[in-house]
């Protein structure tokens, strides 16, 4: 059998073999393109060496043992700096005065390995609890420094103090009165009138002293509104209507409404 070359055998293709001396001298010939047995089982000997070491290889990495990683140590905070809790947050410091370094950049590390925060770094300065005014200073806002007004510093009285007020309202307007002329080239012109007011009041019932003995509807009474310590309003007033809330089934605590409009002149104080 003569040997074939590899570079002739081709995936689905198979070089022809010469053919073989009979017996006697007389060649005789193969069909063209086929194998002996012998080729056949020397291929798959050869691809199933192949394999098996391919394997080989691939368990002995699998089973190589990893090496352990290095561990860092944990940095130690320079003096009078207290690093975040996390990376990307500053541990702000609860202080009257804090002194911002906007200096540093997102995610930049400290020689030491601390982190800042985003473009801010704040610190305190035990050395100047004062520092200058500048841009970096922050002073927080006290509870009381916003300039309103809140509903709880509110009162009410009607010949004595109106018992659990819990809302009043007060609307004054003024009547308008409109004309026309040869002189408003053909626009309505309006003019003040007369001033009125109305309001309501509301509250909670109370065992000791209802609200029937400051006043009911029909009656006439000077009332007293509070916006804050100073500024009040004094309406002499007629009562135009009460109403009594009962709720059984909730079981809430019984509410009372009046509703008054102005009788005369009423006044603004503070």
């Amino acid at each position: 059998m003569s040997e074939q070359n590899p570079a002739e055998v081709r995936e689905g293709n198979v070089a022809p073999v010469a053919p073989a001396a009979a017996p006697g001298g007389t060649a005789t010939a193969e069909p063209q393109g086929s194998v002996t047995r012998e080729e056949v089982h020397a291929l798959l000997a050869s691809l199933g060496n192949t394999l098996r070491q391919d394997l080989s290889n691939i368990v002995r990495d699998a089973l190589k043992p990893q090496p352990a990683k290095a561990t860092q140590p944990r940095p130690v905070p320079r003096q009078g700096h207290r690093p975040a809790r996390n990376p990307n947050i500053a541990d702000v410091p609860s202080a009257s005065k804090a002194k911002i370094d906007l200096t540093k950049t997102v995610g930049e590390k400290d020689p030491d390995g601390t982190f800042h925060s985003p473009d801010v770094d704040v610190e305190i300065n035990p050395d100047n609890p004062q520092p200058p005014d500048s841009l970096g200073t922050i002073t927080p806002m006290q509870a009381g420094d916003a300039d309103v007004v809140c509903g709880k510093e509110g009162d009410g009285t009607a010949g004595g103090q109106i018992p659990h007020l819990t809302k009043w309202t007060f609307k004054p307007t003024v009547s308008l009165q409109e004309f026309a002329s040869n002189q408003t080239n053909g626009f309505k012109r309006r003019v003040c009138g007369v001033r009125t007011a109305s309001g309501t009041l509301e509250g909670k019932w109370s065992r000791t002293n209802s609200i029937y003995n400051l006043f009911k509807e029909g009656d006439n009474v000077t009332i007293v509104l509070t916006i804050t310590a100073g500024i009040t309003i004094s309406v002499p007033a007629l009562i135009k209507g009460m109403s009594i809330e009962v709720d059984i089934n909730d079981n809430a605590i019984v509410s009372w409404s009046a509703d008054f409009e102005s009788d005369g002149e009423y006044t603004f104080s503070g």
